[in-house]
């Protein structure tokens, strides 16, 4: 299940000298032993590499083309995450991305995922800047069976401006909502709500597409990418808008394929899969480069903390929310209309006699309605809508004397 899934990671080793020592040694060991060695992995997406002393961090893309991603393929049960049955999380709005990352849907036609699934992280730049956009293909929400699966195109997504990873995470629109629990405009996803330090030890279960198999010195790579796992983590620590998850005691941890998705507590969405990092890789294919296809043990994961996301992301799926009612004939001066405007995701209760405006009130692509108590001799009309995908919702409605009512009917 979970090792980071950044589109074709690469780990370049920074001296080239080493590199071809290295490869002409795993040469003659292969010769000496034999072993017939794959040299089948290459066009992947260059994503940062962070080499230390026993470990390296790189964002948990896979980039693999799909035969890529079958090669050396474990016939063994699942060993990274737990699978559920198929569709049994729609509800929970867990989605795969098709260029190879993993997401989470916030609303019918909002995805959370990772800033690097829709833009290249040039890990080689000096020094390592983001990249060209790599938005497309579609995003998945499963379905009971294949062919009740939603595949819908995004049309385009908010990115932060940060130059680093300290902000890796996006929210793509989709073309279309995605249908819920049998509707579409009545999904929300909230972000969790409390501290970043008050998730610290607590088991959350965390769900995405990555590979469930790591790689197999000397020749089977890492594989799996695409079937949906689960596993149950826990976060170890947070820190600088990040959290930090560590592989458990039954060896589940994240993999390529689980960047963009997200773990749940409380029913709320927490962090976004960000990074992962390996003690013990092997360069398989003996070019010089470490792909996290290589990564024969990962010990942990990095992802985006509520902190750091909850905010950006609710000024771009809350709409603000003005709703006014006419009266006619107008109302006297001080006179109070309760009125409640619900949303989705909240509810507010307001004085229909002039107008009002909720602040990041309603879920965008979300239903929206409100109602008054009419004042004696007075009809008014109940509001409906589907909340605009930008700028500001104007809910607007109207209460007439019953006299006029009559006349208009008559």
């Amino acid at each position: 299940m979970y090792v980071n899934d950044c589109n074709d990671v690469r780990s370049r080793r920074s001296d080239s000298a080493q590199a071809r020592q290295a490869v002409a040694k795993a040469a003659r060991r292969a010769s000496e032993e034999k072993v017939n060695i794959r040299m089948q992995t290459q066009n992947y997406r260059q994503l940062l590499v962070l080499l230390s002393a026993t470990a390296m961090l790189v964002p948990a893309c896979t980039g693999d083309t799909p035969t890529e991603r079958n090669l050396g393929l474990s016939t063994s049960a699942i060993i990274n995450g737990n699978q559920p049955a198929r569709g049994s999380l729609a509800p929970l709005g867990v989605v795969r991305l098709t260029t190879g990352c993993s997401g989470t849907l916030l609303s019918n036609r909002h995805v959370l995922t990772a800033r690097h699934c829709v833009r290249n992280w040039n890990s080689q730049a000096n020094p390592p800047a983001w990249g060209a956009p790599s938005l497309g293909g579609n995003v998945v929400l499963e379905g009971a069976t294949a062919a009740a699966d939603q595949a819908v195109p995004p049309t385009q997504a908010f990115e932060t401006t940060s130059t680093t990873l300290s902000q890796d995470y996006a929210l793509i629109e989709l073309s279309a909502p995605m249908v819920v629990n049998g509707a579409d405009n009545n999904f929300f996803n909230p972000i969790y709500t409390g501290t970043d330090n008050s998730l610290v030890g607590q088991a959350v279960t965390c769900a995405s597409y990555g590979n469930n198999a790591e790689a197999v010195a000397p020749g089977t790579i890492g594989s799996g990418f695409g079937t949906l796992r689960t596993a149950n983590l826990t976060i170890a620590s947070a820190s600088g808008g990040g959290l930090v998850l560590n592989r458990n005691a039954t060896n589940q941890i994240g993999a390529p394929g689980d960047s963009g998705g997200t773990c749940f507590f409380n029913s709320q969405v927490t962090g976004v899969n960000s990074t992962c990092w390996a003690s013990q890789t092997h360069d398989i294919n003996m070019d010089g480069i470490i792909q996290n296809s290589e990564w024969v043990r990962i010990e942990g994961c990095t992802q985006m903390s509520p902190n750091n996301h909850r905010a950006w992301v609710n000024q771009r799926i809350l709409a603000d929310v003005t709703v006014q009612y006419a009266f006619v004939p107008a109302l006297a001066s001080g006179t109070v209309v309760n009125g409640v405007v619900s949303a989705v995701n909240d509810t507010r209760s307001f004085n229909a006699a002039s107008s009002v405006t909720f602040s990041q009130f309603a879920l965008r692509s979300g239903w929206l309605s409100a109602t008054v108590t009419e004042p004696p001799r007075k009809m008014c009309a109940p509001i409906s809508s589907t909340v605009t995908l930008s700028g500001t919702e104007n809910a607007r409605g109207a209460c007439l004397d019953d006299g006029l009512v009559s006349v208009i009917l008559g």
